[in-house]
């Protein structure tokens, strides 16, 4: 845990998150705001947030062999890191702030399981 998230992100080029399960994803959206290449699993919300090489690159999770490759292309091809984390930083901005996140994504995800599980 740290207070600052700056801190840990003004330090990277690359950001990898390899979850297994994700509701939302905060931290990829933070790694977008930061400008951050991103590699990260095809879960949850991270896979609404992430455009296989648009903005990120995705792979199934579980797999260590495309994590690897995921990572071996952004170390060996700098333009293609650039170019990644300049579209999520892009992405980002287009997507609007926190509570438009939280209004037009969030809750209505938690109001569609709400009313699926409801028992009369």
């Amino acid at each position: 845990m740290v207070d600052d998230v700056s801190e840990v992100f003004n330090k990277i080029d690359i950001f990898v998150q390899p979850a297994e399960f994700e509701g939302w994803g905060r931290n990829i959206k933070e790694a977008k705001y930061f400008e951050k290449a991103i590699i990260a699993s095809s879960v949850g919300g991270i896979k609404k947030q992430i455009t296989h090489n648009q903005n990120g690159l995705l792979f199934n999770a579980g797999d260590e062999d495309a994590l690897y490759k995921n990572l071996l292309t952004l170390i060996d091809n700098p333009e293609k890191r650039t170019y990644l984390s300049k579209n999520a930083r892009k992405s980002a901005l287009n997507e609007g702030d926190w509570i438009y996140t939280v209004e037009k994504e969030i809750i209505p995800l938690f109001e569609k399981y709400a009313k699926n599980n409801k028992k009369d």
